[in-house]
């Protein structure tokens, strides 16, 4: 007998995590989360392509005040006709608006020839690239 998904927790410290699926493909849709106190931490929808692959994730929780960290991201997913990762990207709008990228490539048998990552880190109208996670390796 197939367990019922997860659809709610209420942790100790008074945080709440709600899940929603999709119904046709039991794929986790939506999870929402938030503080004892209601404010929200997490509000997260997912999509996926045909093959339950992660095309896409988006957390629409706002920017919390001073002290708190936290705020709103996205991230897209794409893979080759072997479903690995190829590439990735996305935005996080907080305190600090920063941004990823990553490109990857396999060699026939499987393995990783290269993998490019980026991150910038906006201040005032520019993006600065932060030298510590800013990378293109490639494998031998």
């Amino acid at each position: 007998m197939k367990k019922a998904p997860v659809t709610y927790l209420r942790y100790g410290n008074g945080t709440e995590t709600g899940y929603t699926y999709d119904p046709a493909r039991r794929r986790l849709a939506h999870m929402h989360a938030a503080t004892a106190t209601g404010r929200p931490m997490m509000d997260n929808s997912y999509s996926y392509d045909g093959v339950n692959n992660i095309l896409a994730l988006d957390n629409a929780a706002p920017v919390p005040v001073n002290p708190l960290l936290g705020g709103s991201c996205s991230s897209t997913f794409t893979y080759d006709d072997l479903y690995r990762l190829t590439g990735a990207g996305g935005l996080f709008r907080g305190k600090k608006d920063e941004r990823y990228s990553l490109t990857m490539t396999y060699s026939p048998n499987g393995r990783i020839l290269t993998k490019d990552q980026g991150h910038d880190r906006k201040s005032g109208s520019n993006w600065l690239p932060q030298a510590k996670t800013t990378y293109n390796y490639t494998y031998q």
